[in-house]
């Protein structure tokens, strides 16, 4: 009799063990996959962002106010052809430079896992607990 306690205690603890374990690698499997649909939406966030911020961009670049005041400023000031052709190669790549450049950051792969904190979520997700 004593021998057959033992073996159902022991039989016990470890069906107890096995779905303590397979609970625990359920719950991350949940948590990464959440992670996943996450990671996903952000991503579709960024390139609707993406996609805002360009339309912005061009509705910016095609101002013609922007671009047309300074023109006709160069071309009304007494320069020489060199001097008025160098301020308006400066005024070009002000106008063209500037935008994308804050664009390309803001809109980089790291400034948006930092801005989402994903990484902090990821590490969540795959951290034992």
């Amino acid at each position: 009799m004593d021998i057959f306690k033992r073996v159902s205690e022991t039989l016990f603890d470890s069906t107890i063990g096995l779905l303590q374990a397979w609970q625990k690698r359920s719950v991350q499997i949940v948590k990464i996959e959440a992670a996943k649909y996450y990671l996903q939406t952000i991503q579709e966030v960024r390139r609707q962002s993406i996609l805002l911020a360009s339309g912005l961009f061009c509705l910016f670049v095609l101002a013609v106010a922007v671009v047309a005041m300074p023109v006709v400023l160069l071309l009304l000031l007494p320069l020489s052809v060199a001097a008025k052709l160098k301020i308006a190669c400066v005024l070009i790549v002000l106008d063209l430079g500037i935008p994308v450049l804050y664009l390309w950051n803001f809109f980089s792969q790291k400034n948006w896992m930092r801005f989402t904190r994903s990484g902090e979520f990821i590490a969540n997700a795959v951290r034992e607990d």
